[in-house]
């Protein structure tokens, strides 16, 4: 029998030229973006997904900020980061899930 247990993630950004576009990355954490997803640091670079700092690390995540960069670039909408409401579910059996607000 074996038991495989998986803690944590790091994005693989190694030699994808961020540095010489001039986007900050910080590792264990991502990159700094604002509202739009756009790099703090050049915002003519959006980032999505599990590169980004500060947002979760879920796939369904992931799909969700992409759909609002190509809103915002393609169609010029200014749809926010911070107006996803985006669940946190754990895949068990039964199924757990999470949403809205919560306090710290």
């Amino acid at each position: 029998e074996c038991l495989l247990v998986a803690a944590g993630r790091v994005a693989n950004v190694e030699d994808v030229g961020l540095e010489e576009a001039g986007v900050e990355y910080e590792l264990g954490k991502g990159i700094k973006v604002n509202d739009l997803t756009q790099s703090v640091s050049n915002p003519n670079v959006y980032a999505v997904g599990d590169c980004v700092a500060g947002v979760p690390q879920l796939t369904h995540m992931s799909g969700e900020m992409a759909k609002m960069v190509v809103q915002n670039s393609l169609f010029e909408d200014d749809w926010k980061l911070s107006s996803l409401v985006v669940p946190a579910v754990m895949y068990t059996e039964p199924e757990y899930a999470t949403v809205g607000l919560y306090s710290e």
